[in-house]
C-alpha cells in the first residue's frame, strides 16, 4: 500500500453506483449488439458511444473519484453529492445519446448533446481543480494530469463534430481525427498507463516500471497522437504511437511475469489479455484509415484491450474497498478480499470474457457473416451479465455487513 493515503478516502457508494451502472451498460451494449444484427442497422456510432459513454466512462470516471484523493492525495472536496451529479447525468445521457445518433431527430439530439456535454464536463472541472492542486511526484500523477486535462478537450471537440455533422458546416473528418485520437489515446490510454504504473506493482508485487519511461510515456503518446492526426492519413506517421502502445504492452507484461507471487491469479490473466490485444491494436492501427474496415477492427481490438483492463481494476478495486471501508468501520468479522468476489467466479468471469472477445475478432476478420455476429453477441451478454453480477454480489457483501451493525449503517 506504498503511496496510499487514506484519510480521505471517499463514500463506498461512490465508486459501487459508478461501477455498477457500468456493468449494467455493458449488457446493454450487448442487446444493442444484437438489435442491429437482428435488423441489418449497419450504423457503428452509437453502438461505439453507448460502449464508451456507458461502460468505459462509468467506470472511469468512478476510478477517478476514488483514485484521486487516495492514490493522488488530491482531495475532491464534499464528493458525494458531486459524483451523484455525474452518476446521474452521465447515465442519463449514456442512454439518450445512442437514441439520438440512431434515429437523428433534430429536438431529441440538442437535448442529448446538451446532457452529454454535462454529464462529462463537470465532473472533469472537478478532476482538474482537485488534481492540479498537488504536485506531481509520482508518474501515476503526472499520467493523470495529462489525460484529465485531455478529457474535456476531446469532450468540446466531439460536441463541435456533432454539431458540424448535423448542421453540415464544414467537412468533418479532421474533427473526427481529432475527437477519436485525443479520446482512444490522449484520454484512455494514458489513464490505463498512470494507474498501471502505480497498481501493476502495488497489487501484483512486480518490479517498477522504468522511471524514465513512466516519466515520459503520456506526453510521448500526445505529441504522437499530434503527429497521427494532423499528417495526412498514411500509417508512416502512425507508427511513433503504434511503438508506446506496443513498449507499453511488452513492460507491463514483463512486469507481471517477474512478479513475486507466481499463482495463477485470473486479475494477471485479464491484464495479459489486454496487453495482447493492446499491442494487435498497435499493429493493425497504421493501416487503419478512416472509416475502413480496418478502422472498425480497431476499434473493436482497441475495445477488448479496455474492457480486459476494466474487468481487472474493478475486479480489484471493488473487493479492495469492501475490506477497506468494513475494516475501517470496525465490523467484526470483516471478509477477505476472496470473500468478497471469489477466485472462481473471476476465474469463469475471464474465460467467458476471453472466448467473447476471441469469436468477435474472428468473426470480424475472418467469417463476417450474421450468424457469426449474433453468436458474437449472445457471447458478450454472457459475459456482461457474469461480470456484472459478480460486482453485484461483491457490492451485496458490503450492504449486509453494514445493515448488521445498524450503529454504522452509513454507504
Amino acid at each position: 500500500m506504498k503511496g496510499l493515503s487514506f484519510l480521505y478516502l471517499p463514500p463506498f457508494s461512490i465508486v459501487a453506483r459508478f461501477m455498477v451502472t457500468g456493468s449494467l451498460m455493458g449488457i446493454l451494449v450487448a442487446l444493442y449488439s444484437l438489435y442491429m444484427v437482428y435488423t441489418s442497422f449497419s450504423y457503428l456510432p452509437p453502438l461505439v458511444h453507448l460502449f464508451t459513454v456507458g461502460f468505459m466512462s462509468s467506470f472511469m470516471i468512478g476510478a477517478l473519484f476514488q483514485m484521486l484523493p487516495v492514490v493522488a492525495g488530491a482531495v475532491i472536496e464534499n464528493p458525494l453529492p458531486k459524483a451523484t451529479i455525474s452518476h446521474i447525468t452521465l447515465t442519463l445521457s449514456a442512454l439518450i445519446f445512442p437514441i439520438a445518433l440512431t434515429f437523428r431527430d433534430s429536438y431529441f439530439s440538442i437535448l442529448a448533446v446538451s446532457l452529454l456535454a454535462f454529464s462529462l464536463l463537470f465532473p472533469s472541472l472537478i478532476f482538474i481543480r482537485s488534481l492540479f492542486n498537488v504536485e506531481s511526484h509520482t508518474p501515476t500523477v503526472r499520467g493523470m494530469k495529462v489525460s484529465v486535462a485531455i478529457f474535456p478537450i476531446g469532450v468540446i471537440v466531439g460536441i463541435v463534430l456533432y454539431v458540424s455533422i448535423t448542421k453540415g458546416l464544414i467537412d468533418p473528418s479532421l474533427l473526427v481525427k481529432f475527437h477519436l485520437g485525443l479520446m482512444i489515446f490522449g484520454w484512455t490510454l494514458n489513464l490505463i498507463a498512470s494507474v498501471a504504473f502505480q497498481v501493476i506493482e502495488m497489487f501484483f508485487v512486480t518490479p517498477p516500471y522504468p522511471k524514465p519511461f513512466a516519466k515520459t510515456f503520456p506526453l510521448a503518446v500526445v505529441l504522437f497522437t499530434a503527429i497521427a492526426v494532423l499528417m495526412p492519413d498514411q500509417w508512416i506517421f502512425k507508427i511513433p504511437l503504434s511503438v508506446a502502445m506496443i513498449l507499453f504492452a511488452l513492460l507491463t507484461t514483463t512486469r507481471l511475469m517477474k512478479r513475486k507471487r507466481k499463482i495463477p491469479d485470473p486479475l494477471v490473466s485479464f491484464w495479459y489479455v489486454a496487453m495482447a490485444f493492446l499491442s494487435l491494436s498497435a499493429i493493425v492501427y497504421p493501416f487503419a484509415t478512416l472509416y475502413s474496415p480496418e478502422f472498425w477492427r480497431f476499434l473493436l481490438i482497441y475495445g477488448i484491450f479496455v474492457q480486459s483492463t476494466i474487468f481487472a481494476m474493478a475486479y480489484r478495486i471493488i473487493p479492495f474497498l469492501v475490506f477497506m471501508h468494513l475494516s475501517q468501520k470496525g465490523i467484526p468479522n470483516t471478509p477477505t478480499m476472496h470473500q468478497v468476489i471469489s477466485p472462481k467466479s473471476m476465474w469463469i468471469s475471464f474465460y467467458i470474457s476471453l472466448i467473447s472477445s476471441l469469436w468477435a475478432l474472428t468473426s470480424a476478420f475472418l467469417l463476417s457473416t450474421k450468424s457469426a455476429f449474433f453468436l458474437a453477441g449472445m457471447l458478450y451478454l454472457l459475459n456482461f451479465t457474469i461480470f456484472s453480477l459478480n460486482l453485484i454480489n461483491g457490492v451485496w457483501v458490503y450492504i449486509r455487513k453494514i445493515r448488521s451493525q445498524p450503529e454504522v449503517f452509513s454507504l
